[in-house]
């Protein structure tokens, strides 16, 4: 995975992830925009018709780090794979539930 630096001057990543599981109905999305504003992070998330979640995540990787592991301690969300894809840097400037 490649560093890049954003126009803000940080070191900055943007991962897509595919959560499968149990991760929808269970607050997967609330816990996802709030771990995402505790950690900076912007972006979006959102449930697909297979019934998993997809997850657009920029910022620091510490940061995607953190809020990832935030979202794995959900009370009720059972993850029972990931995929992740690292992509260009696009300048998000928000975190969304779509």
């Amino acid at each position: 995975m490649t560093l890049t630096s954003s126009k803000k001057g940080r070191i900055s990543v943007r991962i897509r992830f595919t959560f499968k599981g149990y991760v929808q109905g269970v607050g997967f999305r609330w816990r996802a925009s709030n771990a995402a504003r505790l950690y900076g992070v912007y972006g979006y998330v959102k449930n697909n018709y297979d019934g998993s979640v997809e997850l657009e995540a920029e910022g620091k990787r510490e940061a995607i780090n953190s809020m990832i592991r935030s979202i794995q301690d959900g009370r009720y969300i059972q993850i029972d794979s990931v995929d992740s894809k690292e992509m260009p840097e696009c300048g998000y400037s928000s975190f969304e539930v779509l």
